[in-house]
C-alpha cells in the first residue's frame, strides 16, 4: 500500500488497488499450478479421442484443477480480509480503525475487539467457501453418476 501512495494518494482508491493486486498472486499461482499438474496421460487420451484444445481446457483441465484453483481463491479471500484491516492506516476505514484507535489510545480491549472481529470474519468466509466447495463437488459427482446411468 505504501508504494501506491505517491501514485494514487491516501484513501479507499489506494487500498482497493493494493488489495486487488495482492489478491491476484494466490489466484494466478494456484490456477497455473492446477492446470500444469494435470496428468499428461489424461491429456493424451483426450487428444486421442478427438477433443479440441478448448474442450480439453474446459472439460478436462479446469474440472481436474478445480480443487487447487478454489484453494487459491479461499486463500485470496482470507488474506484480503486480513489485509483490509491494515488499510485503515492509509485512511481507508473499515474494521482496522478499531485496531488503529486502540493502539493510538493505548486501549487493549478495543485493539483485541477489532482484531478478533477481523479474524472471525476471515474464518466465517473461509467456512462458507469450504461449504460451497463441498456443494459443488457433490453436484459434480451427482451429475457424473446421472450421466453414467443414462448411458451418456
Amino acid at each position: 500500500m505504501g508504494f501506491l501512495i505517491p501514485f494514487s494518494g491516501i484513501g479507499n482508491k489506494t487500498a482497493i488497488t493494493a488489495l486487488i493486486i495482492y489478491a491476484m498472486l494466490p489466484m494466478v499461482r494456484n490456477t497455473y499450478i492446477g492446470l500444469a499438474n494435470v496428468s499428461p496421460a489424461i491429456l493424451e487420451a483426450s487428444k486421442g479421442m478427438g477433443s479440441t484444445t478448448w474442450q480439453i481446457l474446459f472439460r478436462i483441465k479446469f474440472p481436474l484443477a478445480f480443487p487447487v484453483i478454489f484453494s487459491g481463491f479461499r486463500s485470496m479471500v482470507t488474506m484480503t480480509i486480513a489485509l483490509a484491516g491494515i488499510a485503515s492506516f492509509i485512511g481507508a476505514g473499515g474494521l482496522g480503525v478499531a485496531i488503529y484507535r486502540g493502539i493510538k489510545t493505548n486501549n487493549p480491549i478495543m485493539t483485541m475487539t477489532g482484531s478478533l472481529l477481523i479474524a472471525f470474519l476471515a474464518i466465517f468466509f473461509d467456512a462458507i467457501l469450504i461449504f460451497g466447495e463441498k456443494l459443488l463437488s457433490i453436484r459434480k459427482k451427482r451429475k457424473y453418476i446421472y450421466t453414467d446411468l443414462m448411458g451418456v
